[in-house]
């Protein structure tokens, strides 16, 4: 059951990520439909409902809409949190939404935002990024601290991990960027 599961997350895993999206949509459509058989196998007919059904088709999907993040039925999902944020009280919550909104909207200045100047997060569980090189190789880093170099407020300290374990390997190894089959079966 726990490879059962595997399976699935490695597919949307895959359909999720725009570049795996693109990349791999006939390997991550092949899990699905190995995970929908083989749960019929493993939890009987009543397994098979419409939802389960559906995710045969999230393969076309993408390649139609691009990576599951990318397109969404709700388009206001993405934005109920901000919303959420906006109510001061459980009394008359559309109010305080719109007079946030409103302040909000006289308030609102254009800005740009250049990702060179994104913080570099040094606490926990936050600190810690994929280090990939002109080959491809991919490393992870931890940020301990900031350098005390002079002048330089982007210099930091690091550990680097150059070598790491898979977290699982089936239906693929989990440490690569590019899917590749395992198990010829799947």
């Amino acid at each position: 059951m726990y490879q059962h599961f595997m399976i699935l997350s490695v597919a949307m895993s895959i359909l999720v990520c725009p570049k795996l999206a693109q990349d791999h949509a006939d390997y991550a459509g092949q899990l699905l439909q190995y995970f929908v058989s083989r749960g019929r196998e493993l939890y009987g007919e009543e397994f098979l409902i419409y939802n389960v059904h559906s995710m045969l088709h999230l393969r076309e999907e993408v390649r139609q809409y691009g990576s599951l993040d990318a397109c969404s039925a709700f388009n206001f999902e993405n934005y109920m949190q901000q919303l959420k944020k906006l109510v001061r009280s459980g009394k008359n919550p559309l109010v305080h939404v719109v007079k946030r909104l409103s302040e909000i909207k006289k308030t609102e200045k254009p800005i740009e935002i250049n990702t060179a100047d994104f913080p570099i997060a040094t606490k926990s569980p936050n600190n810690c990024y994929l280090l990939v090189d002109a080959e491809e190789h991919v490393t992870c880093c931890e940020v301990l601290y900031p350098s005390n170099t002079l002048d330089r407020k982007d210099i930091f300290v690091c550990r680097v991990y150059e070598h790491s374990k898979a977290h699982f390997t089936q239906p693929c190894d989990s440490r690569i960027r590019h899917i590749y089959r395992v198990n010829q079966k799947y």
